[in-house]
């Protein structure tokens, strides 16, 4: 059973995600955000989301009120690696680094479904997508700070790894006559922005 569906089986009268997709008549669900209660605006979400991407006009009605409560104060979009490739990604950097602020933060998620263009772990504080298709999910994500003290942590994170990043470039390019050399692999290119782009391509 995904995270969805004990979220559909905890908040509504079905047992699942697809019971609920796949109600006869007609029906929509209502499913009213709550500002004391994410669940309902995650399920909200999912629902509106699946039934977008089966073709199905049907969205959950909210009541006419505040269609969400948790919008994003602050966000990042990070770099990945290949699949396989066991390198540790820019924005797994900076999951290590807000958990390193804040133990913890960025633990186990309450909640996973395939929303806003990648695979959604949902988290008390954060919001995180791993973001393509099932191939490719995770070669860029979006990190998502839902309060302002996560917003903090997010910002100081992402920063801090990127400038470590900056510094380990610079230190892994040489200047030579007539271009620049790689000192992982020594592979030469004409300019230092070449240089600079194959030592992010190749090791990232």
């Amino acid at each position: 059973m995904t995270s969805i569906d004990r979220l559909t089986r905890d908040l509504t009268c079905f047992e699942n995600q697809d019971q609920l997709l796949n109600a006869p008549g007609g029906y929509r669900p209502t499913i009213q955000p709550r500002r004391d209660d994410r669940r309902y605006e995650v399920l909200a979400d999912a629902y509106d989301i699946a039934q977008a991407a089966r073709g199905d006009e049907r969205r959950a009605y909210r009541n006419g009120g505040i269609t969400h409560w948790f919008a994003p104060v602050a966000s990042e979009r990070l770099a990945g690696v290949k699949h396989g490739s066991g390198l540790a990604s820019q924005w797994l950097k900076v999951i290590w680094e807000i958990n390193r602020q804040a133990p913890d933060s960025i633990g186990e998620p309450w909640a996973c479904y395939w929303a806003y263009g990648g695979w959604t772990e949902e988290y008390p504080r954060f919001r995180v997508i791993l973001l393509g298709d099932e191939n490719t999910s995770g070669e860029t994500a979006e990190i998502q700070a839902l309060d302002d003290d996560a917003a903090t942590w997010l910002k100081r994170a992402a920063a801090k790894v990127r400038a470590d990043r900056e510094a380990e470039v610079k230190v892994g390019i040489a200047r030579i006559r007539g271009g620049s050399q790689c000192l992982r692999c020594g592979h030469i290119t004409a300019t230092q922005m070449a240089a600079k782009k194959h030592f992010n391509a190749k090791h990232p």
